[in-house]
């Protein structure tokens, strides 16, 4: 095992996170909370040659006593990769003096907490950072008569230089011939903190003079500064551009782990949550309208015989009449055969169904049934799941919507179901009676072969008895036999 020493940096690993990039913290630095915990005091007697060492962790500045066996150590160059992974541009990396860092990356927006970590390893010294945290030292502000001695010689310079500069000193996002003024107001009103150290100030106006005497023939209509005009201090201006960089930078869009989670038709709004009557109005409608769909489909899929009109009155009669011939005990047979005949006269062939139209109304039926949004209480309670169970078993009624019905039903009820040839009108009696036979017969068989397997059974447990039984009683004979007799019962 690699031995660890104090101020070394290491990859720590916590559970449910990836491994960090962190430092040993030695013994003087750990927090005086961490110390006085009953449960760290095992874990300083032996500092650090124990089994659990301290760590700070970039980025979150936080401390945790890690086994060492879920620690490795970590060398510059492995940061220095996994930046360049993931994208970042190393080489923009620079410290500044005040401990203030200045990088750029190739992308802009919000990095990862873990790609920040790796930056904060390369940015801030392993001193600061065990003292002050992933942010190095503080800023310390410049006192204020060195602040009035830099206000001094800039106003000891040329007016008309000083003019130039302010002249050729361009917004970013502006038209031409906005006064500074308003910009440096607006920044004010949004009240963003910082000033950049005055290192970094000198050598901004070090550039701006470049520009200057580069584009001093250009002619513009910019907005040119005046001895009336009121002086716009270093400071402010330089918040302004901070704060105009800042707003060129697009941030990534927020992802929200939670809706990630929802299902696909979580729509619900529970900031318009509705009123109780709306509720029961509207299960209202659904179920009326699903009671309506049932009776149209009911009356497509099971048609009543039209009666003609005197045909009612002629069937009472007729009932009356074989209740009277009943009573006869011996004209019994052939009133029933006389009554069988007059039923098959009277019997009229219907005509064949017509699936192809019958189909084409029932699709017209079903079709907004599948886009509708109905619970299940309400298909169960208005019957209308019993119809549909019948559309989707028939043979006849199978179409392009049926299928899209099946897997309508499929995604409510999680059951498909499968077309049924019993269910169609080719579907016999004489059909079903072979399959009943052969059904009866199957069944036979099965319990003929498991009476004869039981019976095969049983002889060959009282063949293995038997033989066990012989065995046995030869074993008791031959102990008998080899048994001396004693000469004293002679």
């Amino acid at each position: 095992m690699t031995t660890l020493t104090p101020k070394q940096l290491v990859l720590s690993k916590i559970k449910g996170f990836p491994d960090w990039p962190s430092i040993i913290v030695p013994l003087d630095n750990i927090p005086n909370n961490l110390k006085s915990s009953s449960k760290n005091k095992k874990f300083l007697e032996n500092y650090p040659q124990g089994d659990q060492i301290c760590v700070k962790f970039y980025y979150d500045d936080q401390y945790s006593f890690t086994k060492k066996g879920n620690i490795k150590p970590l060398t510059e160059q492995v940061v220095k990769d996994y930046l360049i992974s993931v994208g970042e541009n190393i080489d923009g990396i620079e410290s500044t003096e005040g401990g203030e860092v200045v990088h750029e990356t190739k992308r802009g927006g919000r990095k990862k907490r873990i790609t920040e970590a790796y930056l904060k390893v390369l940015e801030v010294p392993i001193d600061e950072f065990l003292q002050w945290g992933s942010w190095g030292k503080p800023i310390t502000p410049e006192p204020e008569e060195e602040i009035e001695s830099d206000k001094r010689s800039l106003d000891d310079d040329d007016d008309v230089e000083y003019g130039v500069v302010k002249k050729q000193k361009k917004v970013k996002g502006r038209k031409p011939g906005r006064p500074k003024k308003e910009v440096v107001e607006k920044e004010k009103k949004r009240g963003r903190p910082g000033r950049k150290p005055k290192k970094v100030e000198e050598e901004e106006e070090e550039e701006e003079e470049i520009e200057v005497f580069e584009d001093d023939d250009d002619d513009d209509d910019e907005y040119e500064g005046s001895e009336e005009s009121p002086e716009i201090e270093e400071g402010e201006e330089e918040e302004g551009e901070n704060e105009e960089d800042e707003e060129d930078i697009e941030e990534e869009p927020v992802v929200d782990e939670l809706k990630l989670r929802q299902p696909e038709d979580f729509k619900f709004d529970f900031n318009t949550i509705p009123i109780s009557s709306a509720l029961s109005a509207e299960v209202e409608e659904m179920t009326n309208w699903c009671y309506d769909l049932r009776m149209e489909l009911q009356s497509l899929i099971f048609p009543l015989r039209k009666q003609s009109k005197g045909e009612v009155k002629e069937e009472k009669e007729e009932v009356k009449e074989e209740v009277k011939e009943e009573v006869k005990e011996e004209a019994k047979e052939e009133v029933k055969e006389e009554v069988k005949e007059e039923t098959k006269e009277k019997l009229v062939e219907e005509p064949p169904v017509n699936y192809k139209k019958l189909n084409k109304s029932i699709d017209e039926l079903i079709t907004p049934l599948i886009t509708a949004d109905l619970s299940i209480s309400i298909l169960k309670s208005t019957g209308l799941i019993n119809i549909i169970y019948i559309i989707l078993n028939k043979p006849e009624f199978q179409t392009a919507t049926t299928a899209k019905l099946n897997k309508w039903y499929e995604n409510i009820f999680k059951y498909s179901i499968k077309v049924d040839n019993h269910w169609s009108d080719d579907f016999t009696i004489a059909m079903h009676l072979d399959e009943e036979s052969n059904r009866k017969a199957k069944e036979a068989e099965k319990k003929r072969k498991r009476k004869e397997e039981r019976r095969l059974h049983l002889l060959n447990v009282n063949a293995n008895a038997n033989a066990n039984s012989n065995s046995n009683s030869i074993s008791v004979s031959n102990s008998i036999v080899s048994t001396p007799v004693p000469e004293s019962s002679v």
